[in-house]
């Protein structure tokens, strides 16, 4: 289930944003890069088509954990915590739905690259 086609989408969802603060984020990259300077994570563009492919295992984990707390969700919601119905909600989207639109996002843009059409 893919949010869109498109990077446009994303970009009005500030999804870029939250790249910069990721694993191999530019915030991650540019310190490594400080202290290393012969550090690059990219592969060479050959192995490009493997990377896109990479990321589907961690997001279907991410699909699975985002029912799973939408279920919790609403059983606080059934229960009348709507406290705890509010905060799940809220964590739900920051740690498993906008991981989810960053790596198709990403993937959108790896496959504008030339290699891996």
């Amino acid at each position: 289930m893919v949010l869109s086609a498109a990077p446009a989408a994303y970009h009005r969802l500030r999804v870029p944003a939250l790249n910069h603060l990721t694993q191999h984020g530019t915030v991650v990259n540019r310190l490594l890069r400080h202290r290393y300077p012969q550090y690059r994570h990219l592969p060479p563009r050959a192995d490009l088509a493997r990377l896109v492919r990479a990321p589907y295992q961690m997001e279907r984990f991410r699909w699975v954990m985002l029912v799973f707390f939408l279920l919790t969700t609403g059983y606080a919601v059934a229960l009348g915590h709507l406290g705890w119905a509010g905060l799940l909600t809220l964590l739900n989207v920051g740690y498993n739905l906008y991981p989810i639109w960053l790596q198709q996002y990403l993937r959108i843009r790896l496959r504008r690259l030339p290699s891996c059409g």
